[in-house]
């Protein structure tokens, strides 16, 4: 999502008129920096933002990207299955395929308005772009849709590449002490939109909050009035006030968060549940699932700054259900194998690296 946001902020930051290419990684096989779904945005002078790998096919793309669309939209094709690739220069080192769709964007924005309304708007969407060989290459539709997920998809004879894009996680803190600065920085860092909320006007100073999206002035008996949780909300609790913790609690468990984490030991954890249980609110086995206490991943943090990373990495692993380790130890690939490759010989495509 901070890509998207990157692209987007990029886009509006051009004066008007200016023309661009999106570049679209569409399909992958074998090992490769990025997956479909990754972009960059170029203007006739400069990479403006995105990535489609660790920064080799970038800088091609920057000098060639143009003349690669003089004609309209092509595929290009980077092949790096073989050690000569070194010698080429793309250095991709990874031993996979990447084709990248480019496309020059016209003055309505086309799929960059598309993806910028979602963003702002904090709605899902997709845009479906036709990369079958044909007249109709490369034309794209746009649904409201949440339940496509990126990739390519062949139907009656005709291919598409489905390019989803999905809201903004948002995060909630609940506390607006200074371990929670560091927090509210690394969310915003990873382009989650980020909420704090306290009862202390004085302490929920803008100056102190800099990088939050939103402050909310509330009493802990007040939040279900004043603060809306969904299914995108990740809450993190750390009032250091157990009667505010006590409230709190059970309003964020009784929410659809996905994820709700509380600061401080297992006992007192423990003890919360306790006494909502004795004031009539008896957590679920689905809530407790999503209740994290101790919150955070046991990477030895220390001091607020180490505790944040421990929180935010926590988040993300739960929220991409994922369990955390050491890649060192894994004996399988950071990402599932791919080898959806659209067929060169049946597309307008341009081709790179060895094949060039």
């Amino acid at each position: 999502m901070k890509e998207l946001e990157d692209l987007v902020k990029g886009w509006r930051a051009l004066p008007d008129g200016t023309p661009v290419i999106l570049a679209t990684v569409v399909a992958t096989s074998g090992s490769t920096y990025r997956k479909p779904g990754a972009k960059m945005l170029i203007t006739p002078d400069k990479w403006v933002a995105g990535s489609i790998s660790g920064g080799c096919l970038e800088s091609d793309l920057t000098q060639s990207a143009w003349e690669k669309t003089e004609s309209g939209p092509t595929l290009v094709t980077y092949d790096a299955t073989a050690d000569e690739d070194i010698l080429w220069g793309y250095g991709l080192g990874c031993n996979g395929t990447v084709q990248v769709f480019l496309e020059r964007i016209d003055e309505p924005g086309g799929p960059l308005a598309f993806f910028s309304d979602c963003y702002e708007r904090g709605v899902a969407g997709v845009v479906s772009t036709v990369l079958s060989h044909g007249p109709e290459f490369g034309r794209h539709a746009y649904v409201m849709d949440e339940s496509r997920t990126v990739g390519l998809e062949t139907f009656e004879g005709v291919t598409r590449f489905f390019d989803p894009v999905t809201p903004r996680l948002e995060l909630f803190v609940f506390g607006a002490g200074h371990d929670s600065l560091p927090l509210v920085r690394l969310g915003k860092a990873l382009g989650w939109r980020v909420t704090v909320v306290d009862k202390r006007a004085q302490a929920l100073s803008k100056e102190r909050f800099s990088e939050a999206d939103s402050l909310i002035v509330c009493a802990p008996e007040d939040v279900a009035k004043k603060v809306i949780l969904g299914a995108r909300s990740a809450v993190v609790l750390m009032t250091h006030h157990y009667l505010h913790d006590r409230q709190l609690l059970q309003y964020a468990l009784g929410s659809p968060a996905s994820y709700v984490g509380l600061l401080g030991p297992k006992r007192r954890a423990e003890r919360l549940l306790s006494d909502l249980r004795d004031d009539g609110f008896v957590a679920t086995e689905a809530q407790v699932e999503r209740l994290h206490a101790p919150i955070g991943l046991d990477i030895g943090a220390e001091g607020p700054d180490e505790i944040a990373l421990a929180i935010v990495a926590e988040i993300q692993a739960f929220l991409k259900r994922k369990q955390p380790a050491s890649l060192r130890e894994s004996d399988v690939p950071i990402h599932a194998a791919s080898d959806a490759l659209l067929p060169t010989e049946a597309l307008s495509t341009t081709q790179c690296g060895l094949l060039a």
